[in-house]
């Protein structure tokens, strides 16, 4: 798997998990972790804090450059608001 087929797969596993309110932790549990063995054995998926680092920036970027981010919320059926407040990733205290 080459380095722009790795990142675009990690990219699509954090929007499925911003787009599901899915666990930042989805792809760390053992089935999910031989599911994509099996699917592709050079792929490993994401792990909570790449996930939190992919979806920051992304964010950070489009508020920086926009002042705003872009999500379009009228195409959304559901609205889900969640925090992962379970360990601080800037290792502040």
């Amino acid at each position: 798997m080459s380095d722009a087929e790795k990142k675009e797969s990690d990219w699509n596993a954090a929007m499925y998990v911003f787009t599901e309110n899915a666990p930042f932790t989805s792809f760390e549990e053992p089935y999910a972790k031989a599911f994509f063995q099996a699917l592709n054995p050079t792929y490993t998926p994401p792990s909570a804090n790449k996930i939190t680092e992919i979806l920051v920036d992304h964010f950070e970027s489009q508020i920086k450059s926009k002042g705003t981010v872009n999500v379009p919320l009228r195409r959304l059926q559901y609205l889900n608001v969640s925090a992962n407040e379970s360990t601080n990733t800037n290792s502040a205290s």
